[in-house]
């Protein structure tokens, strides 16, 4: 089940995403959030999971994990928050891409997340300091260059 949520702690336009899971015997739920989501390249993006489970103290790590090649992004090891709920985070940066990630459980409650989609998108070139100062320089000589010769135009046309 995907929920689009805007909820107290969630950044505008962070996924939550909840998957129950009975694995051990241990229902569980897992809720990933992505945040910023889209991000721009080389921009840090945070990776959450809650996990809840009644009467249980969930305890253990969360793998944060790309579903294409099953590769780890980042783990964080679970807080309690209460006995029902355990949270756990990570950043992580991305090149530019389209990214499939999923919250993978490990421990007292074992659970994955449903997929979550992470949008990168590309950082867009931005002129350097030095590309600045040699647009600059070159108004300012044809600013000043055309007042410099309207200055001598006039001069010589009055004598």
């Amino acid at each position: 089940m995907v929920v689009r949520h805007a909820a107290a702690g969630l950044a505008a336009g962070a996924v939550l995403l909840f998957a129950a899971a009975s694995q051990a015997g241990v229902p569980s739920i897992t809720a990933l959030t992505v945040s910023p989501n889209p991000a721009t390249a080389g921009q840090t993006v945070t990776l959450g999971a809650t996990v809840g489970s009644p009467g249980l103290s969930c305890t253990g790590s969360v793998d944060f994990k790309d579903t294409v090649g099953n590769t780890t992004v980042c783990s964080s090891a679970l807080t309690v928050m209460n006995p029902n709920i355990s949270t756990a985070s990570c950043t992580a940066t991305r090149p530019a891409g389209s990214y499939t990630l999923r919250a993978d459980t490990i421990g007292a409650c074992p659970s994955s997340s449903a997929p979550a989609t992470l949008v990168v998108n590309a950082a867009s070139a931005v002129p350097t300091v030095g590309e600045w100062t040699m647009w600059g320089l070159t108004g300012l000589l044809l600013i000043g260059g055309g007042a410099i010769a309207s200055r001598r135009f006039r001069a010589a046309r009055a004598v």
